[in-house]
């Protein structure tokens, strides 16, 4: 498994990768967040954007089913969009 390279030249570990990344998103927009919550917001402007974008979702998050999709992503994006009608 190859890793990201530190600014030592060493592989930086999984933890390392979260606290950079938490780092680098408060510098750039002001507040921290983390990967998984970057996934979730990328997954929920697909679904609320089209249907058919939707559907590239679970490749994007790597679901072996559109259901996960579905459930997780593509009905809560549809149920704010109802709301904000």
């Amino acid at each position: 498994m190859s890793r990201w390279p530190s600014q030592y030249g060493h592989g930086m570990s999984g933890h390392a990768i979260y606290l950079r990344f938490r780092k680098f998103t408060l510098k750039l927009l002001g507040r921290a967040i983390n990967p998984h919550l970057l996934r979730d917001c990328g997954a929920t402007t697909l679904a609320s954007n089209c249907l058919r974008s939707a559907m590239a979702a679970p490749g994007l998050l790597g679901h072996r089913e559109l259901r996960t999709t579905e459930k997780y992503y593509i009905q809560p994006a549809r149920q704010i969009e109802a709301a904000a009608r």
